[in-house]
C-alpha cells in the first residue's frame, strides 16, 4: 500500500499548528446557520466539527481521527462549556448532518460517480506518469475539480495500483511486439554472466565513463558501437513517455541479473528495452562530455604555455626597451649629435651593437606574437597527436546544428573528406561552392589561411602558422618562395637566422615527422619528397564508417 504521506491525499498531521487552527475558526455566519438547524449543544458541537474538517479535508473523518486540539478550539470559539462533547446522537441525525454539510459546502456526494471520475483520471495519468502518488494526486486533483466528496483513501490507492499494473502491461506488451527475435534474443541474452570478465551485458549497461583520457574515450567508443548493436531502441519505445522510460529503466538498473532473472519475461524484456534506451543516449552524453573535458584540458595546457612563453620573453622586452632607449638618445634633437646624418649614423651602429636589424626585428616579432592574449596558435601543437581520435569522435556521434548556419558543419564534412591528407593545404572548396570560414577568426595565428601560390581559387590551411615562426609567415605570406607551403614547429625561429633557412630546415623535420606517423598510424596520403618537388598522392583510400581508427597525423 502507497504511504499516504507521500500524496497529496488530506488529513490532519499529528501536530495541528495555529494557522491551521485559524483557519479552522467557525465564521459568525457558520455560526448562526448551526445554531438554527440544532436544539442541544452536543448537536450544535458536533454540526459544526463536522463542517469544519469537511472544508478542510473535503470528506467526513471518524470521530477519533478529528485531533482532540480541533475539537476544543471550535467548542471555544462557539462558547459552550468544556464538558460538552460532539454528539450527533443517532445515525439518522449524524445522515442528515452530513448531507446539511454538503450542501451548505456545494458538494457532491455520489461514489460511483467519484470512482469513475477518479478511474479515467487515473488511467490517463499512467501513461505518462509511473508513481502510484502521482497518480492518486491526479484523481485527487479531478475529484476536487469536479466538486466531489473525496472517497476513502484505500479505495483510490487500490484503483491506482490496479489501472498502473494494466497501463504498464500493455506497454510491455507493446515493446515487446515491436523487436524482432533476434533483437529480443539479444536483449535478453544481457543477463547471462559469462565472458573473461564473468560480467553480464545488464552490468556493462550500467558501467559509467572513465576519466576523460583518450584510451577511455575510445573504451568509451567501443562501449556506444556495442549499446547501439544491440537494436534500435527509440523505434521499439516510440510513443512511451520519458518519464516512463525513466521509471523502467531505473526499475532495471536497481536490480542485478540474478534479480531480474525473476521477473516475468514480458516485463523483464521491456525494462531492460528502456535500459539499453537510456544507455545509449547516456553513452553519448558521456562522449561528448569526454571529449569537452579534453579539449578543455588542451586549451589549458595552452594557456599555460603562452605564459610560460612570456616569462622567457620578459628579458627579450627588457633588452628591447633598453635599446629603444639607447636609438632614441642619439635621434633626439637635443642629443649630443650635430646633424641628423650623424643621429642616423649613431643609431644604427647602436642596432648593430645590439646584434642587427634582423636580430631586433625576430625578437620584436617574437614579443609582439604573445603580447595578445592569442593562445590559439599553440593549440594546434597540442591537438596534432589528438586529430585522429578527434575525427573519430566526429565520425561517431551525430553533429546537429542549433540555428539555421551550417556554416561549422559544413566546414567539418569538408575536413572529413580530407582527412587522410598529410599535406599543410586542403582545397578550399567543394565542387563549385567555396566553404564558408567566417566563423573562425580572420587575425594571423588562426587556424586558416589565404590563398595558396599558384592555386586557382585558393586553399585552406591544415595547421595554423605558429607564433615561433620567422616575421613574414602570414596569410598568404611564404617565404619559402617555390619550396611548398609554410611549415610549422620545431626548429623554431631564432634571432640570426634567415627565413630561407628556417624553411628548409623546417621542411626537413615535416617530411621526417609526417613519414614516421603515416608508419605509426597507417596514414593513406600524399607521399613526401625533396623540398621543391610536388608531393606524390598515393591511391584513393576506402570509405569508412564511424570508427575508433583514423588516419592521419
Amino acid at each position: 500500500m502507497t504511504s499516504i504521506e507521500r500524496t497529496a491525499y488530506p488529513r490532519f498531521g499529528r501536530l495541528v499548528t495555529a494557522r491551521e487552527l485559524g483557519e479552522l475558526s467557525p465564521t459568525p455566519d457558520e455560526v448562526a446557520w448551526a445554531r438554527g438547524l440544532t436544539r442541544s449543544d452536543g448537536h450544535l458541537l458536533a454540526l459544526v466539527v463536522s463542517l469544519k474538517c469537511f472544508q478542510r479535508l473535503g470528506y467526513f473523518p471518524r470521530r477519533e481521527r478529528v485531533p482532540e486540539v480541533v475539537v476544543d478550539h471550535i467548542r471555544r470559539h462557539l462558547e459552550l462549556s468544556p464538558a460538552t462533547m460532539p454528539e450527533p446522537g443517532s445515525e439518522r441525525t449524524a445522515k442528515l448532518q452530513r448531507e446539511l454539510v454538503r450542501e451548505c459546502v456545494g458538494v457532491l456526494f455520489d461514489p460511483e460517480r467519484a470512482r469513475q471520475v477518479a478511474s479515467g483520471a487515473i488511467r490517463e495519468a499512467a501513461e505518462v506518469k509511473n508513481h502510484p502518488p502521482d497518480l492518486i494526486n491526479v484523481a485527487l486533483e479531478l475529484l476536487v475539480k469536479e466538486s466531489l466528496e473525496l472517497p476513502g483513501y484505500s479505495t483510490l490507492d487500490e484503483m491506482a495500483t490496479r489501472i498502473r499494473h494494466e497501463v504498464n502491461s500493455a506497454i510491455f506488451a507493446r515493446i515487446v511486439g515491436r523487436m524482432t527475435e533476434t533483437e529480443r534474443a539479444g536483449v535478453d541474452a544481457l543477463l547471462h554472466v559469462g565472458g573473461p570478465s564473468h560480467r553480464s551485458g545488464h552490468y556493462r549497461l550500467k558501467q559509467a565513463a572513465g576519466r576523460a583520457s583518450w584510451s577511455a574515450f575510445r573504451a568509451q567508443v567501443a562501449h556506444m558501437a556495442w549499446v547501439d548493436s544491440l537494436g534500435d531502441a527509440g523505434a521499439w519505445l516510440e510513443g512511451v513517455a520519458e518519464a516512463k522510460i525513466a521509471d523502467f529503466a531505473g526499475e532495471a538498473k536497481a536490480a542485478d541479473a540474478e534479480i531480474m532473472g525473476h521477473v516475468a519475461s514480458l516485463k523483464a524484456t521491456a525494462l531492460l528495452a528502456c535500459m539499453v534506451h537510456e544507455s545509449r543516449a547516456r553513452a553519448r552524453d558521456d562522449l561528448a562530455e569526454m571529449f569537452c573535458k579534453r579539449v578543455a584540458s588542451i586549451t589549458k595546457r595552452a594557456r599555460e604555455e603562452l605564459e610560460a612563453i612570456r616569462a622567457r620573453e620578459a628579458e627579450i622586452s627588457d633588452q628591447l626597451i633598453e635599446h629603444y632607449r639607447v636609438v632614441l638618445s642619439h635621434l633626439d634633437p637635443r642629443g649630443p649629435a650635430g646633424s641628423d646624418a650623424e643621429a642616423a649614423r649613431l643609431a644604427r651602429e647602436a642596432i648593430q651593437r645590439a646584434g642587427g636589424f634582423d636580430a631586433e626585428l625576430a625578437d620584436i616579432e617574437s614579443v609582439a606574437a604573445h603580447h595578445a592574449n592569442n593562445y590559439i596558435p599553440l593549440v594546434g601543437r597540442q591537438l596534432r597527436r589528438d586529430r585522429a581520435t578527434m575525427f573519430a569522435f566526429a565520425r561517431t556521434v551525430a553533429l546537429e546544428a542549433t540555428s539555421a548556419d551550417r556554416s561549422l558543419l559544413d566546414a567539418l564534412d569538408h575536413a572529413l573528406g580530407h582527412q587522410h591528407f598529410t599535406r599543410d593545404l586542403i582545397p578550399d572548396h567543394a565542387g563549385e561552392r567555396v566553404i564558408d570560414l567566417s566563423f573562425a577568426s580572420p587575425r594571423p595565428g588562426s587556424a586558416w589561411s589565404g590563398p595558396a601560390p599558384g592555386a586557382s581559387t585558393g586553399a585552406t590551411s591544415r595547421r595554423p602558422c605558429s607564433p615561433t615562426s620567422p616575421p613574414s609567415c602570414g596569410p598568404g605570406t611564404w617565404p619559402c618562395g617555390d619550396r611548398g607551403p609554410m611549415p610549422t614547429g620545431p626548429p623554431s625561429w631564432s634571432p640570426g637566422r634567415t627565413a630561407r633557412t628556417w624553411c628548409a630546415e623546417n621542411l626537413e623535420v615535416d617530411s621526417r615527422r609526417n613519414a614516421v606517423q603515416e608508419m605509426e598510424e597507417g596514414v593513406e596520403g600524399p607521399l613526401p619528397g625533396p623540398p621543391g618537388s610536388a608531393p606524390r598522392e598515393r591511391g584513393p583510400k576506402p570509405p569508412q564508417g564511424a570508427s575508433v581508427k583514423s588516419g592521419g597525423p
